[in-house]
């Protein structure tokens, strides 16, 4: 559970790191996806999955532009 914890604190918190390359981002946005179904599957949260992965294509649309870098 530790372990886990911190995985899921460094990934957040290095996350605004995967909008200076479009191919950072992508695996950030998979992880990222990955972890919300499942999210999504263990706690039943119907609505979860689908309130952040609506933001997945601004993100990397961010990325893909010299907006941060």
């Amino acid at each position: 559970m530790l372990l886990g914890s911190w995985t899921i604190l460094l990934f957040e918190v290095s996350f605004p790191l995967a909008l200076y390359n479009p191919t950072v981002c992508a695996a950030f946005l998979a992880a990222a996806l990955l972890f919300h179904i499942l999210n999504f599957t263990t706690f039943g949260l119907n609505r979860f999955l689908f309130a952040w992965t609506a933001a997945y294509p601004a993100l990397y649309f961010c990325s893909t532009k010299r907006i941060f870098g």
